[in-house]
């Protein structure tokens, strides 16, 4: 999500994408940014300079998870699909451990999976996350 508000979607993530559950997921988490209007979690500095905050950064994107997710379960998608591409897109890529973003991604899909088995029991047969 840009600042500007328009919403982007990276083409390898949709790439991802097995099914209309995680595309609706990857939407909806990226229309969260908009609804909740949490960013930017940057600051700027007097030379320009941009400075992240990761925290505050954590906190966006796991607001937006949220919101992706409960309105996944309120229409009746699977509560496990923002876990489901998440996972894939974990796996797709090289992870740099000292990269922030990518350990903010890493604390995310964790998180992602705790709610994907919170969800289940309003998921018939489905089956747990690895």
């Amino acid at each position: 999500m840009a600042n500007s508000g328009v919403v982007v979607v990276h083409y390898g993530l949709i790439k991802l994408v097995s099914n209309e559950d995680e595309f609706a997921f990857v939407l909806l988490h990226e229309l969260g940014h908009l609804k909740l209007k949490p960013f930017p979690p940057a600051i700027i500095n007097d030379d320009g300079s941009e400075e992240i905050d990761f925290a505050l950064y954590f906190e966006h994107e796991r607001a937006a998870d949220k919101f992706a997710q409960q309105k996944l379960i309120a229409a009746g998608c699977d509560g496990c699909a923002g876990y489901t591409i998440a996972r894939k897109t974990l796996l797709a890529g090289p992870i740099d451990l000292s990269n922030p973003f990518d350990v903010v991604f890493i604390k995310r899909v964790e998180l992602l999976a705790v709610d994907c088995k919170q969800s289940m029991p309003q998921i018939p047969g489905k089956p747990s996350p690895r």
